[in-house]
């Protein structure tokens, strides 16, 4: 199992049937192809979250009217 990977949270024994080396391994290859593109959405939440609070309301784009 990888090394660059900690679980948080309680580990129980029948967890090593599921999150074997080669799941951690997938986990970590799925976690280095998409998280700067998942940080990226999270910062777009944040700042579209500030514009409706400051009153803007959602809307479609104008190209599919």
């Amino acid at each position: 199992m990888s090394d660059n990977i900690r679980i948080k949270g309680t580990k129980k024994e029948e967890y090593k049937e599921i999150l074997t080396g080669e799941a951690m391994d997938f986990i970590l290859k799925l976690h280095d192809n998409f998280n700067g593109r998942r940080l990226e959405l999270l910062q777009k939440r944040i700042l579209r979250q500030k514009e409706i609070d400051a009153g803007k309301l959602p809307d479609f784009p104008e190209e599919t009217r």
